[in-house]
């Protein structure tokens, strides 16, 4: 299986221009819609694991909209799995950012959670103490 070659330099200069250029919009955060209708279990997570995701920075109302519209498929898949609705719900989430490697394509960076140090206070002190009993 080929590969892509070495990462460029930091100072390699490309004599192509961007095929689409940058446009940045402004708009008010949406509100997160209810999942409204008779759905699994597995597809109530799926929902949740989108709602608790980090893209959602990033989402507008028709992204909201969008991922209404598939929620239905991913019932349909975890009833009964079909090669064509896997790929038709991949396809979908991919235009979402699902994966790193379509956050890479969207040019989308999730900056990891910061770790506490050690021995830091302050992340202790939101934890009950274990070995303290009720």
């Amino acid at each position: 299986m080929g590969q892509r070659g070495p990462a460029p330099r930091e100072t390699s200069v490309t004599r192509h221009p961007p095929k689409q250029q940058s446009k940045n919009m402004t708009a008010e955060r949406p509100e997160v819609p209810d999942l409204v209708g008779e759905f699994g279990f597995q597809t109530i997570a799926w929902w949740d694991a989108w709602v608790g995701s980090p893209q959602v920075e990033f989402f507008a109302a028709t992204d909201w909209q969008t991922l209404l519209r598939l929620a239905p498929l991913v019932e349909m898949y975890f009833k009964e799995p079909k090669a064509q609705l896997a790929a038709e719900i991949r396809q979908t989430e991919a235009k979402l950012g699902a994966t790193a490697a379509d956050r890479d394509r969207l040019g989308w960076k999730i900056t990891p959670p910061v770790e506490p140090e050690p021995g830091d206070e302050a992340g202790a002190r939101d934890r009950p103490d274990p070995r303290r009993r009720s």
